[in-house]
């Protein structure tokens, strides 16, 4: 896969953040949180992915809902880059 096909937008991402002024808008972003903050966005985070993927709860389907597929798939990898940070920085 290339970076075209990982992030389609990209351009369009880049063109809207530049005229707000952001440079680089898609290097790494640092977060500040304190440990306390940080476990409770992971929190959530893991209760979006339950709610999001667990049939009980009417989850996705993949067949059903094959036009969000995408949408679906850049949740799961923002929760998987989130969670790698914060084992990294907050997980003793």
């Amino acid at each position: 896969m290339n970076k075209e096909q990982e992030f389609p937008l990209k351009d369009e991402f880049e063109e809207r953040a530049k005229a707000l002024g952001i440079k680089n808008a898609l290097s790494k972003l640092k977060l500040d949180l304190s440990s306390a903050e940080a476990n409770a966005l992971l929190m959530m985070l893991e209760s979006e992915m339950e709610t999001m993927f667990n049939s009980v709860y009417g989850g996705f389907d993949p067949i059903a809902d094959w036009e969000f597929a995408d949408l679906y798939a850049y949740k799961l990898l923002a929760y998987k880059k989130y969670k790698e940070w914060y084992l990294e920085t907050h997980d003793a």
